[in-house]
């Protein structure tokens, strides 16, 4: 360690500017300026002065929240999951409840404990806490997750009450504040904040032992879409580079809100690994009708694609896909070989580049 001859002490001094829109019912906006000084025996002496960190409108990120961040969400849960620290798998979003949809649902990993989120701008209120409440009990969920950009005192005295009288049934709330923010001329940054947690409960399901067969499908699907990523980005430099995860999905976006690339496992058909194209903007007439307009497109998209594509309107649902997908494996993921695991990722990562790349001029050109 280097000696200090002259004594000088170096101090990070940040100066909070704190406004509020009287127009605007989001948050307020938080400004800091943060200098970098050397205190001496002479005094303060200025040395650097640094980058602002202000508070962005999630909004300009995001502008719709069912259609914008949900999906974004269900892609980068793994930054939800190290918050609230469960591994949260097997994602789903607009699950009907009733009459009402849930924004999202999934499981806590390697066990059947279902989680639903709730998401919201704003300041938390009564109807979105009677949402979360109302999808718990449809779905039977053991954790809920309700996401806003402020909690109101009351609503975190509820959760806390709800903490603390449903701990003996395995019941978990969690409420996390959402923000974004940025240094200067930066790109933004998410950052979630815990408002409430359940203590208790977390401690447990920790200590939950998870079978061995959870642990190796958790291992040989992140090893999996880890090196399908890694080919892709060697096909796709300009890709931006997704995280993979232990799900048996792997998801971007595809250059317009509301619709998204994945590679997906699937089991109807005999274990089939597939590629596809997901609609769902958050309006179901919205996505029936840009589904049509692709339809009425199908030869000249397969013919470009150099595969036969699969339309599905799922009529029944709110979201529709295009998809293809490779030959049937016969047997489960888990049991491929490694041989076998190999051809997919090249058959995967050459697919997608002609898919996403003929699909995406399709999707930009949607009226």
């Amino acid at each position: 360690m280097g000696t200090n001859p002259h004594n000088v002490q170096r101090v990070f001094v940040f100066q909070r500017s704190h406004t509020r829109d009287p127009r605007e019912s989001h948050a307020p906006s938080d400004t800091y300026k943060c200098d970098l000084v050397h205190i001496t025996e002479a005094g303060i002496v200025l040395a650097h002065q640094l980058g602002k960190i202000e508070r962005v409108d999630i909004r300009t990120i995001w502008p719709n929240e069912e259609r914008d961040f949900t999906p974004w969400l269900r892609d980068n849960i793994q930054s939800l999951s190290e918050k609230v620290q469960v591994g949260i798998e097997d994602i789903e979003i607009e699950q009907d409840v009733g009459d009402y949809s849930a924004d999202m649902t999934g499981k806590v990993e390697g066990t059947d404990k279902i989680v639903v989120i709730e998401n919201q701008y704003g300041e938390t209120n009564h109807d979105h806490l009677g949402k979360l409440l109302t999808y718990l009990a449809g779905k039977g969920a053991k954790v809920g997750i309700w996401i806003a950009e402020t909690f109101r005192e009351e609503h975190i005295a509820t959760l806390e009450y709800l903490n603390e009288t449903s701990s003996t049934d395995g019941i978990a709330l969690f409420g996390v504040e959402l923000e974004a923010k940025r240094i200067s001329d930066s790109k933004p940054a998410i950052e979630f904040t815990l408002a409430v947690r359940p203590n208790r409960w977390q401690r447990e399901i920790s200590q939950e032992p998870r079978s061995e067969a959870d642990k190796k499908r958790h291992e040989l699907r992140l090893e999996f879409f880890t090196k399908l990523a890694d080919r892709y980005k060697e096909l796709n430099p300009s890709w931006h580079r997704v995280k993979a995860q232990p799900q048996h999905w792997l998801s971007f976006s595809a250059g317009r809100s509301g619709f998204s690339f994945s590679w997906t496992w699937r089991m109807l058909g005999g274990f089939r690994f597939a590629i596809e194209l997901y609609i769902d903007t958050g309006d179901s007439e919205e996505n029936k009708t840009y589904f049509a307009e692709l339809l009425q497109k199908k030869e000249e998209i397969e013919k470009q694609v150099g595969h036969k594509l699969d339309f599905q309107e799922l009529s029944e649902k709110r979201a529709s896909r295009i998809e293809v997908s490779s030959p049937p494996t016969g047997v489960p993921f888990t049991r491929l070989s490694d041989d076998k695991k190999r051809e997919l990722v090249e058959w995967g990562a050459q697919t997608m580049l002609k898919f996403s790349t003929v699909l995406s001029k399709y999707v930009q050109a949607l009226d």
